[in-house]
């Protein structure tokens, strides 16, 4: 009776929603995609329930960026799902936020290494420098391209790598020596060469669990 309830009111009462929405979800389970993005366009100038447009708008989203070649628009689209979102929500993200919060970083994140593979260097940095306005499972690699980026201003590349280490899930072992090597070298650029050692014993010990060798 619960899940009959909460399906009724997924749209404030709308069954028609109710029922499309179940169409967007057996196309998704299919893998037919166009199917689902056309049922989820036909399905969102009717909604009425904030966490439905939400929920819409975000597997739209994901469609246009991974399946139909509109990257921009679907980060656009991402853009008015966190604009919708309330400010309390930032704070303690219940599953759905992080899912939308993870989803809109990966995008921002991986139009931006595009960009600077193309060197649009100005461009991947507002994409990345986004991609880190707010907390998301894979914020630290954007770190770590910020620091790269940066890397001819050496306080900035330390900024961002101190950041990118403090997320140290986000790497495997081996980026994460390179990423000492790194702040080995940074250091030592911008005159801190107290931070250079240290880094330069981390990035020693890294080696040694990483490799089994001592260096």
């Amino acid at each position: 009776m619960a899940n009959y309830l909460k399906w009724i009111n997924w749209d404030n009462g709308n069954i028609s929603s109710s029922e499309l929405w179940d169409k967007v979800l057996a196309f998704e389970a299919d893998k037919q995609y166009p199917q689902m993005i056309r049922t989820c366009m036909k399905l969102l100038p009717q909604l009425s329930n904030p966490k439905a447009k939400m929920s819409v708008n975000h597997k739209l989203a994901v469609m246009e960026f991974e399946f139909a070649n509109k990257k921009k628009r679907a980060v656009e689209r991402m853009q008015t799902v966190y604009n919708m979102l309330p400010p309390a929500s930032f704070k303690s993200p219940d599953e759905d936020v992080q899912h939308y919060l993870n989803s809109y970083g990966a995008m921002l994140y991986r139009i931006g290494v595009e960009l600077r593979q193309k060197h649009s260097k100005k461009m991947a940095l507002a994409y990345f420098q986004k991609a880190t306005s707010f907390e998301w499972d894979q914020i630290g690699k954007v770190y770590f391209e910020l620091m790269t980026l940066l890397w001819n201003n050496p306080e900035q590349a330390i900024r961002y790598g101190e950041k990118a280490l403090a997320q140290n899930s986000s790497f495997s072992p081996e980026q994460s020596c390179e990423m000492m090597s790194l702040m080995t070298k940074a250091c030592k650029s911008a005159g801190l060469f107290d931070r250079a050692r240290i880094y330069f014993r981390k990035w020693k010990e890294c080696q040694e669990l990483t490799y089994g060798k001592k260096m």
